[in-house]
């Protein structure tokens, strides 16, 4: 059966969801001790996840536009140099405002 955990992130337990085909799981919190039940705290589901994604996007998205008329706010990936990264990371981001 397919459980949640309090301390997992939202990214992962949407992967989990989804990679077990399932719409929602239950949330179960461990005290890690083998005599002790698993307690279910709550659900969470799939469509939550989104919603909760798609506020925060739009809570961004406000705040946005409530940049100082006249800027933008890029976010662009550039390439590091290979002393400051090792070979698995990701690359850079520096997130800027521009004047236009």
């Amino acid at each position: 059966m397919l459980v949640v955990h309090p301390d997992d992130t939202l990214d992962e337990a949407l992967e989990q969801l989804t990679s077990h085909r399932v719409s929602w799981a239950p949330v179960v919190d461990v005290d890690g001790h083998s005599s002790t039940p698993a307690v279910v705290i709550g659900t969470l589901s799939a469509a939550s996840i989104v919603r909760l994604y798609r506020e925060t996007l739009a809570k961004d998205s406000r705040r946005m536009r409530g940049l100082i008329e006249g800027t933008v706010m890029i976010e662009a990936k550039i390439g590091c140099s290979s002393t400051s990264r090792t070979a698995t990371s990701s690359p850079c981001l520096y997130p800027f405002v521009v004047s236009i």
